[in-house]
């Protein structure tokens, strides 16, 4: 259901807008962009490897060009969709509070 969705799109969202300067994770590397993602009924978070490098040479996560690796976040974008699913979630609990 919408209602059971749509918060882990939000936190989806929230964590792309958190981490949009994060440039080391345990895994390695940049945070990579996630986005919330259903085929045939079965949703799963997904990562997006798009990244940016911007020259930073006095970073601590520069490389030997000084160059540090971001991750290629629109917070506009996503502050945007956290909008539009807040929306959509307060729609889908008025229906269903209709429907009680």
């Amino acid at each position: 259901s919408l209602l059971k969705q749509i918060p882990i799109e939000m936190g989806v969202v929230a964590s792309n807008i958190v981490n949009v300067n994060t440039t080391r994770t345990p895994e390695g590397g940049p945070y990579l962009l996630k986005r919330f993602k259903c085929h045939s009924g079965n949703c799963d978070i997904e990562s997006e490897s798009k990244i940016k490098s911007v020259y930073e040479p006095n970073h601590p996560d520069a490389n030997g060009d000084g160059y540090v690796t971001y991750p290629d976040i629109n917070v506009v974008d996503q502050e945007l969709e956290m909008d539009q699913l807040t929306r959509d979630y307060e729609e889908s609990a008025q229906i269903c509070s209709k429907q009680i």
